[in-house]
């Protein structure tokens, strides 16, 4: 529930609010009760991510709740939102797929023909826990240090950079230099530098009571296979989840507090190796050490196009 329920709460909090000129009419957030628990969720927030679907905790019941919560859901929908205004469903393979399939089925009821096509992002979803972090980490070598206001064209490149890897084209300068002020004045930016300017990036998001988020980590092609990206992510999830610090990483409480969960989403392989070495739950087997679930689902973003009607 990290992604849809942290996007709401990045969305309300003011800074956001200011800096995204988002208002109450930005969010839509629909939930399916079975008697009184929550069992599925639907969060859409203007100008943001795509709709996001999610359903709290794991195991074959949950995930048997939340598929039997979509034929309410996609009912409602249909009857209140026009068809193009659902471009794009992120969320758990299994629940995307279901909803998706109600979603094409509900609108051709109403005479209008939706394909929802096949996923153009799969990952997995993961996270770490105090539990499942190494029992002895190597010092980290380099110095990890929150980002300042001097640091923010710098990153604003290596933002683009980045973009330019996961999305396929980059992002507008104007664009990234926005997210990435926005980030450094939440304190969400941390880095390693050589002569004083960044060599990558690790940002934070999608903070809840329980969780946060690791959204992005990215070095620069001339920094990499320096241990820069596993410096930043063992220090800052020692840090978040509030381990003893280690040599080279922050020290000290988290301004929002110690969580329970460091979040991700993964979609290579060879950055899979580096999280599960730091602590990330992601192995075939890896179990919650609370709760016994697996530790990871899969998840996939699909984009939905209205052919007609």
């Amino acid at each position: 529930m990290n992604f849809p329920l942290g996007s709401l709460m990045d969305s309300m909090d003011e800074v956001h609010v200011q800096a995204r000129a988002i208002t109450d009419d930005s969010r839509t957030l629909l939930a399916v009760y079975k008697d009184d628990k929550l069992v599925l969720v639907l969060l859409k927030v203007a100008g943001d991510m795509p709709w996001q679907l999610g359903y709290p905790g794991g195991g074959e019941l949950a995930e048997n709740d939340a598929h039997a919560a979509v034929a309410p859901l996609v009912s409602f929908l249909s009857s209140s939102l026009e068809p193009k205004a659902l471009d794009q469903v992120i969320g758990r393979a299994s629940t995307v797929d279901a909803f998706l399939d109600a979603w094409v089925a509900a609108t051709a009821a109403r005479g209008v023909r939706v394909t929802a096509l096949p996923p153009h992002t799969r990952s997995k979803r993961a996270y770490a826990t105090l539990a499942s972090l190494p029992a002895s980490p190597a010092p980290a070598p380099l110095k990890v240090e929150r980002a300042h206001e001097d640091d923010i064209e710098a990153l604003t490149q290596l933002c683009v950079d980045f973009s330019r890897i996961t999305r396929g084209s980059a992002m507008p300068r104007e664009q990234a230099h926005a997210r990435v002020a926005l980030d450094v004045s939440l304190g969400h930016i941390w880095t390693c530098r050589e002569a004083g300017r960044p060599m990558g990036y690790l940002a934070l998001g999608r903070v809840t009571r329980r969780t946060i988020a690791i959204r992005s980590l990215y070095v620069a092609p001339e920094h990499q296979r320096k241990g820069v990206g596993v410096a930043l992510t063992v220090a800052m999830t020692r840090y978040l989840l509030g381990a003893p610090p280690l040599e080279g990483g922050p020290a000290g409480v988290p301004e929002g507090g110690v969580k329970e969960q460091v979040c991700l989403n993964v979609s290579e392989e060879y950055v899979e190796r580096i999280y599960k070495k730091c602590g990330f739950l992601l192995g075939e087997d890896d179990r919650d050490p609370v709760s016994g679930h697996k530790a990871w689902f899969a998840s996939v973003a699909r984009n939905v196009k209205v052919v007609d009607g």
